[in-house]
């Protein structure tokens, strides 16, 4: 009865939020960085049985007190549901879930069959927001071991030039794919081969350690293989051949290395009284209870929330800037904004140089449209490769401002891109910054639109005459800020109309 209350309670959770569920899904069939995720609920099912002894010596009785627990995650969903954060939806998903089966299995239960139910963690498809650190991670190590072993390198972001030619640490080389299944696995064998959390915890910190040192590596040898082959495009071709050859080996490595350390245990049962058998109704109703909890953040949603797909917007009317004359926006760069309501291009010019203006208007951000996950990046992958990225700090009417600047490489020749968010009535580069302005224009009575700006200009007569360039319209933006901010009126009116 207690297994078949928990399977309901978490499928019932999963149902309040089925599009994040589906979601998860979709990354894992996909992405060939979360394949994996299939296997990890069989893996679940191994766990449970492997521990099938210990679990029949522990009798399910209720903990209805831990349903207090699911409120935190259910302000944690709803709060991920507001800023569209859909890894976080789905742990906070998971974290009802988790809690739910607490509540009904009872503490040594739960305790029993702790490993299997948290190993659940891993069918999240997490991990995206590490493939530019790890891209810089790699390019720099592999630059440094070229320098360190005498190979003539020139270097500009994750463009790295030698003799045999120019190699880019594109995403798919960031190694996100390896450590993602790395981790999956290391804690997997430490779960299964060491009793003490201590051997545990050093084989995990070495499956997240090992394979990101072991990428820089693999970058390092291909690079070397095609100066010493001097052949380029044969490297090119087989590099994703080689990696996998490459990581299998280290996996190999490290699994047997950790072997020779294995300790063999048998999971112990929970220390405490055995429960007597709890009455079939105290499961339903804790499992009723617990879906009843999660259910509130969904409801509270559904009732407050309107439809972003229906608000209507009219187009954005950048405004003139005095001294700077209109003309059409370049051809060669578009920014990539998702699913804005809005957008809109202008050139400006003046005797300084031309700068091009992009703006994506958000008039109420939803799952299906939100603001960019990163201001770097925004440039179409196979026109353009990012050659560096910062910030820099503008004047606007009196106001400091950091934006998120990159210098591309491309067909167009080199181009300067500036780029930063405008949330409830707020610029900032800062992402969490303006998930948190999202937050406050949701639950405070703020604006609840937003907009990404594109700044950029071409890397002529030099960099840095086109950074003062870019630096000195920026100071022009306080008239754009007006300009958005009608347009949130506007937005607002339309919504009222719809509804």
């Amino acid at each position: 009865m207690a297994g078949g209350a928990g399977l309901l309670a978490v499928a019932a959770i999963f149902a309040l939020d089925a599009e994040a569920v589906i979601r998860a899904v979709d990354v894992w069939s996909g992405s060939k960085t979360y394949n994996h995720c299939f296997l990890i609920l069989p893996i679940c099912a191994y766990l449970a049985w492997e521990r099938r002894d210990v679990l029949r010596k522990v009798e399910p009785s209720p903990f209805p007190l831990a349903l207090i627990a699911i409120l935190p995650f259910a302000m944690a969903w709803l709060l991920a549901r507001f800023v569209s954060v859909l890894e976080a939806q789905q742990f906070a998903l998971m974290g009802m879930a988790q809690v739910a089966l607490l509540a009904i299995l009872g503490l040594r239960a739960y305790r029993a069959a702790m490993f299997p139910l948290l190993y659940a963690l891993f069918l999240i498809p997490s991990g995206d927001f590490l493939v530019r650190p790890l891209q810089d991670f790699t390019a720099a190590f592999a630059v440094g071991m070229l320098k360190l072993t005498g190979v003539p390198v020139y270097s500009d972001g994750i463009i790295i030039e030698v003799p045999a030619g120019t190699f880019v640490v594109a995403e798919a080389c960031a190694g996100l794919r390896f450590l993602v299944a790395s981790v999956a696995y290391g804690v997997l064998f430490a779960g299964l081969m060491y009793g003490s959390w201590r051997k545990r915890l050093v084989f995990v910190a070495a499956s997240i350690v090992v394979p990101v040192i072991a990428n820089g590596f693999r970058a390092y040898g291909l690079i070397v293989l095609a100066q010493l082959i001097d052949d380029q495009a044969a490297v090119d071709a087989d590099h994703i051949v080689y990696g996998w050859g490459f990581f299998a080996a280290v996996t190999l490595l490290l699994t047997v290395v950790g072997v020779r350390f294995r300790e063999d245990f048998t999971p112990p049962a929970p220390p405490g009284r055995s429960d007597r058998r709890a009455a079939p109704r105290r499961f339903a109703v804790t499992a009723a209870a617990a879906i009843v909890i999660a259910a509130l953040a969904p409801a509270y949603l559904a009732w407050g929330d309107r439809d972003a797909e229906a608000i209507t917007v009219a187009q954005i009317a950048l405004p003139d800037i005095a001294g700077w004359a209109d003309a059409a926006p370049t051809t060669d760069f578009r920014p990539e904004f998702g699913r804005p309501h809005a957008e809109v291009a202008k050139r400006y010019t003046a005797a300084g140089g031309e700068v091009d203006v992009f703006v994506g208007y958000f008039a109420r951000q939803s799952s299906t449209r939100k603001l960019p996950r990163s201001l770097i990046g925004l440039a179409e992958e196979s026109a353009w490769r990012r050659a560096g990225s910062g910030t820099a700090t503008i004047d606007i009417g009196g106001e400091k401002v950091k934006v998120a600047t990159e210098r591309l490489v491309g067909r167009g020749g080199e181009r300067l891109v500036w780029a930063l968010y405008w949330v409830n009535g707020r610029f900032t580069a800062s992402l969490l910054q303006a998930k948190i302005e999202q937050l406050k224009g949701e639950l405070l009575g703020g604006r609840r639109d937003a907009a990404v700006l594109v700044l950029t200009t071409e890397a002529r007569p030099s960099v840095g005459q086109a950074e003062q360039l870019l630096s000195n319209f920026g100071g022009k933006l306080d008239s754009l800020r007006t300009a958005l901010a009608g347009m949130a009126a506007a937005a607002a009116a339309a919504a009222a109309a719809g509804r």
